[in-house]
Parts: structure tokens; sequence; C-alpha cells
């Protein structure tokens, strides 16, 4: 969490030009659009929990069978456990298979970092609520002080990027999301140094 994955997604969609999956993005939308679903996920967020298996990995499943995905794709906060990744391998295979990413490989990107610094990234957050850009007052400040380069509003903070959320997040991620790295061992897991100035790690 906080490391920078969001932003560097972005970065490799837009220079790759694949299609980028946030299942934060696709969570926040049902939330907004206050479905049973949405709900259902604002109450799970809210405590600093995961959302289950079961619902991630069919909104990802679902999303990476449409059009724009053929060229590839960036998952973005996703595989989040190990369950998930063993669920994926069978999604991508059974996609791939049937001619759907011909060519393609996965490739898998860990940005390593200190809790100290998960903490102060994330509490450092804010979004423009009118044009959704995303700021950091840490590592991507707006020109002025919490107001959009864009719009010249007030930036807001998501509910979850509190300290007390944030430091559960970080005991989930330790207990369900760390697992991952020895996954991926096998998978072509490339790790990069998270702390790094933003244009240092896209170099990287």
């Amino acid at each position: 969490p906080g490391a920078g994955k969001g932003t560097q997604a972005k970065i490799i969609a837009e220079r790759f030009q694949i299609t980028h999956i946030s299942t934060g993005d696709i969570l926040r939308q049902a939330i907004a659009a206050e479905t049973d679903l949405g709900k259902q996920v604002k109450e799970i967020l809210s405590r600093g929990m995961l959302v289950s298996d079961e619902i991630v990995v069919a909104l990802v499943k679902e999303r990476i069978n449409q059009p724009d995905c053929r060229p590839g794709f960036v998952l973005d906060g996703f595989p989040r456990t190990v369950n998930q990744a063993q669920q994926f391998e069978i999604i991508f295979n059974q996609a791939a298979d049937a001619g759907k990413f011909a060519g393609k490989k996965k490739v898998v990107i860990l940005f390593d970092l200190s809790e100290t610094e998960i903490v102060r990234r994330l509490t450092a957050r804010r979004f423009c609520p009118q044009c959704k850009a995303d700021y950091n007052l840490v590592t991507k400040p707006p020109r002025q002080d919490e107001k959009c380069d864009r719009c010249n509003v007030n930036l807001q903070r998501r509910a979850d990027d509190n300290r007390e959320t944030v430091s559960q997040r970080i005991k989930v991620y330790l207990q369900d999301t760390a697992p991952l790295i020895e996954f991926y061992q096998t998978h072509g897991l490339i790790r990069l140094d998270g702390a790094l100035p933003l244009e240092q790690v896209t170099k990287e």
C-alpha cells in the first residue's frame, strides 16, 4: 500500500497504449453508485479489510475479457492474495488459449517500501472531487497548498487514508498479500525500490 503502484500503472498503460485496470477504481465506482455490492464494499473498506476474493476475481475476469484488453493490460492492486493469484492464472490461461492474448506474457512488479514510509505517504494522499486527479503532499504535491492544479478546488482525502486504517491495511498486507512474493518468484517477479523518486521508479 502507498508504494506508487497506481501512479506507475497509469504511466505504463499510457506508454504502452494498454488498458489500466484498477480494482480499487472498480470497487469505488460500485460504492459511488450505491449498489448493494457498493454498500457491502464500503463497509468492508472502512474497516481496512479486503473485499472477498470471489467478488474481486469475478470483477477482474469480466474486465479482462472486454475488447480493449486484447492488446494487453496492466493490473493495479490485483491480485492481493495467493488464492486470487491462483484463480487469475486459470482465468489468464483460459483467455490465452482462446487466442485473446496471443504473444503476451505476464510480468509482475513489486515495489519495496518501509512501513514508516507507507504511513507517511498514505496519510498524505489527496484527490480532486471534480476531475478526480490524484495528488500526494509528499511525493506528488499540487502547485498550491491543498488545491487542484486544474480545478483550483480544495483537495479531499479518501476516508480510508487515515492513520488507524492505514495501520490495519499494513497488517492485512503482511498477512494476506506478502505471501505473493514467494508465489511469484517463479513467475517473473521484478523488485523495485518504491522509496525512489517517482521519475526514477518509472525509469527503473
